[in-house]
């Protein structure tokens, strides 16, 4: 199953308390393929359509007010619902959050939570809670990318027209959706309310998450961050994997914040959510962390901000690898060719970059034993840094989302996140990756490759890197970012060879013998 399919199942982690698999779930919807999902993901044993039989569970997919009331109506006391809300026209009025939230009531459902959903290219990426007063601000505060001149303006307006309170925008929420469970005579089944499962244990307070379900790959996760009814802040971090085969991404983040704040100073280690712990969760496994204040750096960092912030940024680097530095490696050493050598090894076979030699000589070309004797220090890499895993709170940086962290050569983590920064007048690395690399990274003089060359040169002198070992270690990251997308995608049952990979392809770039940085650095 596709990532983009797995999205449109992502409302099963609003789904309140109750036993995994259900036995019972009655779908309404216009999409005839979501049944066999849905049993495909484990989420009920039985998926039915229609008929009068009472159901564990109903989930209405259609938009149509009545629909789920209709369907709150035939589901079993203690049983869940969810219902997809967007109307049109007069109905926009009369079916209100609150509207509907008075006919469901009536109809037997316990206190509903709602959630007022952004969609984008045909899915939800958002559901953040009306019913808890400080989700809403608070996102608009840190999580919201306001760096467009008028949607700035619409961040202020709606901000003075909330108040600091989220549940005034449910006055004016016409995509919503609606989760609950059914009263039961037996007050303990429905004392967790809306809660999500996912969230764990019961609590005094009734939470509600605000839910991120970004990511178009199917290996990627969705992040609940749970608001308590006085909350202005997150109180914790959420994460679970949308399909089993990827619970090791989760679990190997939670041992990873585990060995880094046994490894940091206390100064350097708050800067790093805290390991609350996982659990398994219908098949997944679903990790939980502290949650770390601050806006990323992608939406901090525009104009005239952007050259003090990233060197801030490239600042916490450097005392970040300076206090996580494992050991170091020889270049020209076996464990040297090891870690440089086989990732590329690796590469030029897989995505065919033999350019009329053989594999063994394009290596012999790039070999890691051409750096002779340099010292290639070791360092917790995070592995993914880029400008929207990086926060600033106007005290510090915190740095999120560590699953794809490992120990590896010193660098790495500064040449990801100079590929990606958001450098002025540049595309983005997303849009045109070999225009950003070659003007990071290439032939390029301008602004972008001179900063990037001195905040390169800063960090190397810091950790005492050669060099000789820039080119080495700009390819390895390049071949390892390259292989971790393969096997991602592989584990998804996609040929890698199939797949857009923007990493291997500006691998040639380096074989073909692109000057990398010596235009500012000779």
């Amino acid at each position: 199953m596709s990532g983009a399919l797995d999205r449109q199942l992502d409302w099963r982690f609003l789904l309140p308390a109750t036993s995994a698999p259900l036995e019972t779930l009655r779908i309404i919807s216009d999409d005839p393929t979501i049944s066999q999902r849905i049993l495909d993901i484990g989420l009920s044993t039985s998926v039915v359509t229609g008929g009068f039989d009472l159901v564990d569970a109903a989930v209405v997919l259609t938009g149509r007010p009545h629909d789920v009331i209709d369907a709150v109506q035939k589901v079993r006391p203690g049983g869940v619902f969810y219902g997809e809300i967007e109307p049109t026209g007069a109905h926009a009025i009369r079916w209100s959050p609150a509207n509907l939230c008075r006919s469901l009531t009536r109809a037997g459902a316990d206190d509903p939570a709602v959630y007022w959903r952004r969609r984008r290219h045909g899915a939800n990426v958002l559901f953040l809670p009306l019913d808890v007063p400080g989700a809403l601000p608070w996102y608009l505060r840190e999580a919201m990318d306001d760096r467009a001149a008028t949607r700035r303006q619409a961040h202020r307006l709606l901000l003075r027209f909330l108040r600091g309170n989220g549940r005034w925008f449910a006055s004016i929420a016409r995509r919503y959706a609606v989760v609950g469970t059914i009263r039961s005579p037996v007050h303990e089944a429905s004392a967790r309310d809306a809660t999500p499962a996912l969230l764990g244990e019961a609590t005094e307070d009734k939470l509600r998450p605000v839910l991120l379900a970004r990511g178009g790959g199917c290996w990627s996760r969705v992040v609940l961050l749970a608001f308590g009814p006085a909350d202005t802040k997150p109180r914790s971090v959420t994460k679970a994997a949308r399909r089993p085969h990827h619970n090791h991404a989760t679990e190997r983040e939670q041992r990873t914040l585990v060995q880094l704040h046994e490894k940091l100073p206390p100064g350097l280690a708050v800067t790093v959510p805290v390991a609350l712990g996982v659990r398994r969760w219908s098949g997944l496994s679903v990790g939980t962390e502290g949650f770390l204040s601050g806006r990323p750096l992608a939406v901090v960092a525009s104009g005239p901000t952007s050259a003090p912030t990233l060197r801030a940024a490239v600042n916490w680097l450097i005392e970040f690898g300076l206090a996580g530095r494992q050991s170091d490696v020889v270049a020209d050493s076996t464990a040297g060719a090891h870690m440089l050598d086989d990732p590329l090894r690796r590469c030029v076979r897989l995505f065919d970059l033999h350019d009329g030699e053989t594999t063994d000589e394009v290596v012999e070309h790039h070999s890691s034993a051409l750096a002779g004797s340099c010292a290639i220090p070791l360092v917790w890499q995070h592995g993914d840094l880029t400008p929207r895993n990086m926060r600033w709170n106007g005290r510090q940086h915190a740095v999120v989302d560590w699953e794809a962290a490992r120990v590896g050569p010193a660098l790495s983590d500064l040449f990801y996140l100079l590929l990606h920064w958001n450098w002025p007048g540049q595309p983005s690395f997303d849009q045109a990756p070999q225009i950003a690399f070659s003007r990071v990274f290439g032939f390029d003089e301008g602004d972008a490759a001179r900063e990037a060359a001195e905040h390169v040169i800063t960090y190397a002198a810091a950790l005492r890197i050669d060099q000789r070992l820039f080119e080495p270690l700009l390819l390895n990251m390049l071949t390892q970012q390259a292989l971790d997308r393969a096997d991602r995608v592989q584990a998804c049952g996609v040929d890698p060879a199939n797949d857009a990979n923007l990493y291997a392809e500006l691998i040639p770039l380096m074989l073909r013998g692109t000057p990398i940085l010596r235009s500012v650095l000779r």
